[in-house]
């Protein structure tokens, strides 16, 4: 059962086909006993993985209110997919329930019990009632319904959830486990947040990838009540904005890009750079905050609040001493409280304001959307401002005067893009401000900004016209025009108007074997920057990065869990 807001604010993108896993040491031994429950190949007209099974963001956050009984752990893997998508049976078994109560995921669900291998299947959130009937036999590949929306709408959250469990009911597996399919081609393009899972900062690498989830005994205790997690239960953490303009990089013309191991035994799941020097990283290890050089320095920081580090790096705001602060980092006894209601705030590209936004209560799926209040200040905290107020919203900085607001409406597959510019003119509510639409779409994926704020990108899934599918950039001035983009697969922004990028080949003998491209928007060049063959890449749970000077990429392998580096010149990477 996905538990996540409609708003479509999330970060995953989609490749296709069906190959070996990488990562198969932790598969079990009977790894290869279901198949995938649809019969087309996964990709932004068909299904994608929406979020993986176990310690996840979403079912840390609902774990009370959804998971409770699966150990506050999310059970099952969600398949987002239009409504009335075929969904097939795994494997050979027996029709054991049609729109059982006791399992959950409505309206619509199906169980089939597999005694040959020992295990049990739950099809969830279908669109209408099976035709199955009880203690019926089912071939693998045969039709168990269509897929549906919990909401009951099919505009809002259309999904498969799709459990693996015990022939006795009281035990869920990751389903990754026992099906063979290009997994980490699939999360490396980042199914609904980044991270994927729920940190334990007192066990911070534990259950942070696809391959290593907990069983659930249903009914047991939590596993998830971490005392001290991130991010922080309740936090309202919109997509990050306001990075600093890069330098404009030429086109990569290199061939001569190289893989460089920094860390060792596993240590650094979503670790994540320093936001002004392309030298330093942070990594959490054994309940301590450490920022790292590429080059072997280590520094020790013990610092673990949720916090939001200003673009370049020298301010903090966080929470403290019983209300928000911020402070100047390196600056002794430079510190201030702000009053915006407990909410952690973003700070502006040049430090002169701060952004946030207040809820009238934590947005549960299925549910109304709460009313959003958005206010900024200045950085003082003094001159605060109501710029927004309505439902379905969520906002962060593009720059230094302008937010970009995300709207949705309740039961809607639309997304509107408004830019709200502090500066100037009159907008809405208290606020002084000039706003202009940057557009509307239906079912947004994967919205990032642009280093300086002058781009955005996203794509779009299930379009009426197939060939208006995929990947997507407009530049965030009045009156833009948005520009499909001739790739798919993931991307990270490399300067203002290039990124680099994961891509999608069709046909591919392993889709688990990767590549890194780079890609210019104004001139269309594209390059690749490893070989599939000579230097693969598997990311491991979409984790990885861009330097802060767009130069440096930094991956987490799925062959050993470590950091690795993509560089152009390894020699740089020699000299302290």
């Amino acid at each position: 059962m996905l538990a996540m807001p409609r708003k479509v604010i999330i970060i995953f993108f989609i490749l296709l086909t069906v190959a070996n896993p990488i990562g198969a040491q932790n598969r079990a031994q009977n790894e290869a006993l279901f198949t995938l429950p649809f019969t087309e190949a996964p990709g932004p007209e068909s299904w994608l993985v929406g979020q993986f099974y176990g310690n996840t963001v979403d079912a840390f956050t609902y774990r009370r209110q959804w998971y409770g009984a699966g150990q506050g752990i999310h059970f099952g893997l969600d398949f987002f997919a239009p409504c009335g998508t075929p969904i097939v049976a795994a494997a050979d078994g027996m029709v054991h329930a049609v729109d059982a109560p006791s399992f959950g995921a409505g309206p619509h669900n199906v169980v089939l019990t597999h005694p040959g291998i020992g295990f049990s299947t739950v099809y969830g959130h279908m669109n209408e009632t099976s035709l199955l009937i009880e203690g019926q036999p089912i071939n693998r590949g045969d039709l168990v319904g269509t897929v549906g929306d919990p909401d009951g709408v099919c505009t809002s959250r259309p999904h498969l959830h799709f459990e693996v469990r015990s022939l006795d009911f009281h035990t869920a597996y990751n389903p990754i486990d026992y099906i063979d399919a290009p997994w980490q081609t699939l999360a490396s393009i980042g199914p609904l947040t980044n991270p994927q899972f729920q940190r334990d900062l007192a066990n911070p690498t534990h259950w942070m990838s696809i391959h290593d989830q907990p069983t659930v005994s249903f009914g047991a205790p939590y596993l998830n009540n971490f005392p001290r997690s991130f991010p922080p239960e309740g936090s309202v953490t919109p997509p990050e904005g306001a990075s600093l303009a890069r330098a404009p990089l030429a086109p990569e013309t290199s061939s001569t890009w190289q893989t460089v191991q920094i860390s060792q035994d596993g240590c650094c799941p979503f670790a994540w750079w320093h936001p002004t020097d392309s030298n330093r990283y942070f990594v959490v290890k054994r309940d301590e905050l450490r920022e790292e050089d590429v080059r072997g320095h280590v520094a020790f920081r013990n610092d673990l609040q949720y916090q939001r580090i200003s673009p370049d790096g020298t301010l903090r705001a966080f929470r403290g001493e019983g209300s928000v602060l911020v402070e100047e980092i390196f600056e002794e006894n430079s510190r201030w409280f702000v009053d915006t209601g407990g909410v952690v705030p973003s700070i502006s590209a040049d430090n002169s304001r701060l952004l946030w936004q207040v809820a009238d209560y934590l947005l549960v799926p299925g549910d109304d959307f709460p009313m959003v209040e958005i206010f900024t200040s200045n950085i003082d905290g003094g001159g605060r401002q109501r710029i927004w107020r309505g439902t379905g919203a969520e906002a962060v900085w593009l720059d230094t005067t302008r937010v970009l607001i995300t709207t949705s409406v309740l039961d809607s597959a639309q997304t509107t893009l408004t830019i709200f510019d502090t500066a100037n003119g009159q907008g809405q509510g208290q606020g002084q401000g000039q706003s202009y639409e940057l557009g509307k779409w239906d079912w947004l994926r994967g919205l990032s900004i642009a280093p300086g704020g002058g781009r955005i990108m996203f794509y779009l899934v299930w379009q009426a016209d197939p060939t208006r599918n995929g990947v997507y950039t407009i530049t965030t001035e009045p009156g833009a025009v948005p520009e499909k983009l001739p790739w798919f697969g993931a991307w990270r922004w490399r300067d203002g108007n290039s990124v680099y990028y994961v891509p999608f080949y069709v046909g591919w003998y392993n889709a688990d074997k990767q590549v890194i491209a780079s890609y210019d928007i104004f001139t269309g060049a594209s390059r690749y920057l490893s070989d599939i063959n000579t230097m693969p890449i598997t990311i491991n749970s979409g984790d990885w990065s861009v330097s802060a000077d767009g130069r440096r990429v930094m991956y987490r392998s799925a062959m050993d869990n470590n950091l690795w580096l993509l560089v152009n010149d390894a020699d740089e990477l020699s000299a302290p």
